[in-house]
């Protein structure tokens, strides 16, 4: 269980929406484009990932993120390795 938050609410310092959490020991084995979005991600970057990587035209970036956190947890990028996406929640 993870909680990922900021209370930098303009984004001058933490502009990024996402963090993308993965540990791959095999990198043939992570999906494309996952390296582009590096340890932080803007929702732009995320949602066109997730729409492609998933084969959706959603727009919910935070169920497709769900979707696919689910399919790291069961095992899609091989057993031991996890990728998982993360919207950092802003806090007061």
């Amino acid at each position: 269980m993870g909680y990922y938050a900021t209370n930098e609410r303009e984004g001058r310092f933490f502009p990024e929406d996402f963090l993308v959490d993965c540990c791959i020991a095999n990198p043939s084995l992570a999906p494309d484009g996952i390296d582009e979005m590096e340890r932080a991600a803007y929702e732009d970057d995320v949602l066109d990932f997730l729409q492609e990587f998933l084969k959706s035209d959603s727009t919910d970036t935070d169920a497709l993120a769900e979707k696919f956190n689910k399919m790291s947890d069961d095992g899609a990028f091989g057993e031991g390795n996890f990728i998982h996406i993360h919207r950092y929640q802003l806090d007061d």
